[in-house]
């Protein structure tokens, strides 16, 4: 027997159900196709455990005997069985060749069901998917003279999305592998924890699972599913760049704070909001050997940020990889502040400065500056400049203590600022003339110690013949100095006996009032003219203008 002559074996895999004839001879011719052929595997469907397969063989020693053998190990021709095949199962015993009267010698046609464990050898393991070999060796050796692969279906799987973010859920759904197996999920030979899903296959060999997507920069990925049978249907996902944003709003001069993955590893990155690449903290910023990155921005107070809107941020590594978000910016409101500042542990005060500031109102734009002040509210005007902004002084005028608003409106921005008001009484004065029991004449002067008081001080005199002073002869307010000289049309009525009694307060710009300085007495010793003895009553209001008088009561004069 020649064992040096050139030998082919010609393996059709096909599905057919359930064949059973495991060995058949054929004396039909060989087309010239199949000669050309050699060997190969024509597979027209999946080939699965369990399915049955079809071997031909041409060119085979005729009427020589073959043994077939469905293995694992893969070894050339040559080899031997038990030597280095260490894990197979033996199809078929004494295959015989079709002899030199055949029309196709040296053929023959087999049919075997794929089996789902090797245990003839020294390795006993399970089928799965995965590329397997027949070999043949001729009927009293072991020695390998022709073999063949064949690639057994051990399942498949998906993934959703294919295209995926660091930190996101992958689904993977399989079938076709081991029925009531436990899996694992690997990628990069590491396995993945199934966070949700099926943790082993259903009876048809089913299941739907889903992992989290590890930190690692922007690549193609294979997933792989196995059972414990050995199947490991594999499957490609791919990351992609993204970036979040710790606000997704935030005012112009506010800090954005940014981070990213899915980046390709150790590269240098920009950052643009809108159009405009902005400064980044740190200023050099770079991703991570995992493709990750982080970091902060300021964003700039000028246009078109100023106005506020959405605005994409985009981040862009040296390879080009781009992830965006959306921002959106808040506009810079219109604000004034008032220079100096006022509060309730440090007023302002009546008759006061102060410079009224404002930013971000419209440009070039008429506003009204407003001093709320009850029913005599102040009202100024003045114009924005280019860059949108203002001053103004105004003069604090009087007013009631505690908080007053300043708002600045251009018809389209307003502003509020608070101005707080003084609200400590003044102190009263001290009489001094006429003094307690002193004689003066029926015109008489009066005068006073000053007060003083940061709202500005006015004073009232008030003139009674009686120490409670429930009748007043004169009422003089709004005076603005700390004397008053008699210049009535009447004068004070002579009496050695009854006495006239004063008194006078201060009142500050704020419309608060000391109390009465003590009152003191005082008799009319002369009069110049006529005064018919009668005393008369004069109230005056206002700043020492002389008020209506009118005759209110005649008195008999005592005698001793």
């Amino acid at each position: 027997m020649n064992q040096q002559r050139h030998l082919h074996i010609y393996i059709a895999v096909l599905v057919c159900g359930l064949l059973t004839a495991p060995l058949v001879f054929t004396d039909s011719p060989a087309s010239a196709e199949e000669e050309e052929l050699g060997i190969f595997v024509d597979v027209d469907d999946e080939v699965k455990i369990g399915d049955n397969v079809k071997i031909t063989a041409l060119g085979m020693e005729p009427g020589q005997s073959y043994n077939i053998y469905f293995a694992s190990n893969d070894v050339p021709t040559g080899d031997k069985i038990d030597d280095t095949v260490t894990s197979y199962v033996r199809l078929f015993r004494s295959v015989g060749a079709a002899d030199e009267t055949s029309s196709n010698p040296g053929k023959f046609q087999v049919n075997f069901d794929v089996p789902d464990i090797l245990d003839e050898g020294e390795d006993i393991e399970d089928v799965h998917g995965g590329e397997y070999y027949i070999y043949a060796t001729l009927r009293a050796s072991s020695i390998i003279v022709e073999k063949t692969t064949l690639d057994i279906y051990g399942g498949e799987i998906t993934v959703s999305p294919e295209t995926i973010t660091v930190g996101s859920a992958l689904q993977i759904t399989g079938e076709g592998l081991r029925p009531n197996q436990t899996i694992k999920i690997k990628c990069d030979g590491k396995e993945w924890e199934i966070v949700s899903g099926d943790s082993t296959t259903d009876d048809a060999g089913s299941f739907v699972c889903s992992v989290t997507i590890p930190e690692s920069p922007t690549a193609t990925y294979v997933v792989q599913a196995s059972d414990v049978s050995g199947n490991k249907p594999e499957a490609e996902y791919t990351v992609e760049p993204e970036i979040t944003t710790d606000l997704v709003a935030q005012e112009v001069d506010g800090t954005v704070n940014f981070s990213g993955t899915g980046f390709h590893i150790r590269e240098e990155v920009i950052v643009i909001l809108g159009n405009a690449e902005v400064i980044t903290i740190p200023f050099d910023i770079h991703t991570t050997r995992l493709g990750s990155l982080g970091g902060s921005f300021v964003i700039p107070p000028e246009a078109p940020f100023t106005g506020g809107g959405s605005f994409n941020l985009r981040i862009y590594d040296e390879s080009e990889a781009l992830a965006e978000t959306a921002l959106t910016v808040r506009p810079i409101l219109s604000s004034i502040k008032l220079s100096p500042a006022t509060d309730a542990s440090e007023p302002g005060h009546v008759g006061m400065t102060v410079t009224v500031s404002g930013i971000w109102f419209d440009a070039d734009k008429e506003l009204n500056i407003t001093y709320e002040n009850g029913d005599n509210p102040l009202t100024l005007t003045t114009e924005s400049s280019g860059n949108r902004t203002f001053s103004l002084d105004i003069t604090i005028p009087s007013g009631d203590p505690g908080a007053h608003e300043i708002i600045a409106d251009d018809g389209m921005n307003q502003a509020t600022a608070v101005f707080t008001m003084e609200g400590e009484r003044p102190q009263p004065p001290l009489l001094l003339a006429p003094a307690t029991s002193s004689d003066t004449t029926s015109t008489p002067s009066f005068d006073w110690t000053d007060v003083n008081d940061p709202s500005g001080i006015s004073y009232t005199l008030q003139l009674s013949d009686d120490a409670n002073f429930n009748q007043l002869l004169l009422e003089k307010t709004g005076l603005m100095q700390s004397e008053y000289v008699w210049d009535e049309a009447g004068k004070l009525v002579p009496s050695a006996m009854d006495s006239y009694y004063w008194r006078v307060r201060a009142v500050d710009g704020t419309m608060l009032a000391s109390d009465w300085a003590a009152a003191a007495s005082f008799h009319v010793t002369s009069a110049t003219s006529g005064s018919g003895g009668n005393k008369v009553m004069y109230i005056a209001i206002g700043g020492g203008a002389a008020a209506a008088a009118a005759v209110i009561m005649a008195r008999q004069r005592k005698t001793a």
